[in-house]
Order: structure tokens, then sequence, then C-alpha cells
């Protein structure tokens, strides 16, 4: 099963970027690889994503919340995937890590598809950590993300 991981190094607090991180149905907006990103039901998204023209979908769960340090989800439809972003403060800032493993529909896919994969997922994920950090550094709109937070990182949190 591929797996992908990436860290971020945010100019903010643990709360400020956990309550970013914990709004998926945004991320469309962020990458050029995601086509949408839909809520259903408490906690369930249906997610689409375009992989160099073959939009791949599934639905997901979120599996833990423990705000502001530790967001958790699976797929219950579609490709299968699970993941999890952890949150450490430092006196730099937050440090954002991304997980998450995945598994194409067929085996040969996944031999075929994991190389051209890959990459395209980890850009597409870089893009919206790359969007959280821009928004909350720059405190202000930011592509994505609106200007609906407040407080930055050194006040509570």
């Amino acid at each position: 099963m591929p797996s992908i991981d990436s860290t971020i190094v945010i100019r903010a607090s643990m709360p400020r970027v956990f309550d970013l991180i914990s709004r998926p149905q945004t991320f469309a907006e962020c990458s050029q690889y995601i086509a949408q990103i839909v809520p259903f039901g408490k906690n369930k998204y249906h997610w689409e994503v375009d992989a160099a023209g073959i939009t791949l979908g599934w639905d997901s769960v979120t599996t833990e919340y423990r705000r502001p340090e530790h967001l958790a989800w699976r797929s219950i439809t579609g490709i299968e995937n699970s993941g999890s972003y952890t949150l450490a403060q430092t006196k730099h800032g937050t440090v954002l890590t991304f997980e998450m493993d995945y598994h194409l529909p067929s085996k040969m896919l996944d031999a075929v598809a994991a190389p051209l994969s890959e990459p395209l997922i980890q850009a597409a994920i870089m893009e919206v950590l790359e969007s959280i950090k821009g928004r909350l550094e720059n405190d202000t709109e930011y592509g994505c993300w609106p200007s609906d937070d407040d407080g930055d990182f050194g006040e509570s949190g």
C-alpha cells in the first residue's frame, strides 16, 4: 500500500491550523488536483480527485477529532485510503504532519499507476499545506481560505 508523508512548519497556533485542516470541503479550491469535496452526513465527505485526466472518487469519515492536535479519517467507499494530521507546537509555530496510506482498486492499476499517482497526490497535498501556511502566516484571505478566524501565533492557544 503506497504511503505519503509530508511535514510543514506554520507560524501560527495549533488551534488556528487545526481549524483550517478540519474544513476539507475547502481543499478543492486549494489544489488543481482536487475536483470536489462535498460534505454529507455527520463527519462524512465525498471526494473526487483528478489524477492525470482520470477522476477517482471515494467517501470518507472522520475517525478521530482531537482538537487541536490530531485529526484522522478513513475511506468508507471507493479508493481505499486512511490518514491523519498530527500537530505539535514548537517555539517557531506549529509542526503539521500529514500521513496517508492508499490502495488503488486493482493490483494491476496499483502497479501501473503508483509511479504516476504518488507524485500527483504529493503535489495536491503540498498545494493544500502551502495554502494553509500562506493563509495563516500572511493573515489575509489566501486563495481558498476565507478570512474568518482571529488571533495569531503567540496569542492564546
